[in-house]
């Protein structure tokens, strides 16, 4: 655990010193601010409460079972759509790592969430990557000017006042797609 520990904190401090070494720079400074704006007025959008899955109805689905038949019908959706952003915004597609698996799944329901399913918001996930801020930016305002999307939330980890463990950096967005082969209630996550 010791090692665990050491290579931890060496990771966290190689990651922060990258970090504090873009500061300093016009361009990454100028881009970061129009990036975390965005985010911000992304975020300020959110209804209340609407990072839960929900039925048709807009109650809170916790059924493990009807949230998986949601996922399997919204994944293929999901995956065109961030195949499209990714060209608008050169980004780089991850590939799809499937629907999280079930055992995986009751234990977070479990684990974290206190037997409530409809928190439950990763069932089907993409990722993307991308080389600069720039290309971020662009991805999310296509994510935001895109009319079927709808976002649930935003945890913007790239704001310089985030605390971020490891170094790691990322906006990772819980969305509902309208038009999405029924299921327009099910969250995802990108």
């Amino acid at each position: 655990m010791r090692r665990a520990e050491l290579l931890a904190a060496r990771y966290s401090e190689l990651h922060g010193s990258l970090w504090a070494s873009l500061f300093g720079e016009p361009e990454f400074e100028r881009e970061l601010g129009v990036l975390e704006a965005l985010a911000r007025e992304m975020a300020s959008a959110v209804p209340p409460d609407a990072a839960r899955q929900a039925d048709e109805r807009g109650r809170p689905q916790r059924n493990l079972d009807e949230l998986y038949m949601q996922a399997e019908v919204v994944d293929p959706f999901l995956g065109a759509k961030v195949a499209h952003g990714a060209s608008l915004s050169y980004a780089e597609h991850m590939p799809a790592a499937g629907l999280e698996l079930p055992r995986r799944a009751m234990q977070k329901v479990h684990r974290v969430y206190n037997g409530d399913a409809s928190r439950l918001r990763d069932l089907s996930r993409r990722a993307l990557v991308f080389r600069d801020i720039a290309q971020m930016r662009r991805c999310l305002e296509a994510i935001h000017r895109d009319e079927e999307a709808e976002v649930a939330e935003v945890k913007n980890r790239m704001d310089r006042s985030s605390q971020c463990p490891l170094g790691y950096r990322d906006v990772c967005l819980k969305l509902r797609f309208r038009g999405a082969n029924g299921a327009t209630r099910h969250l995802v996550e990108v």
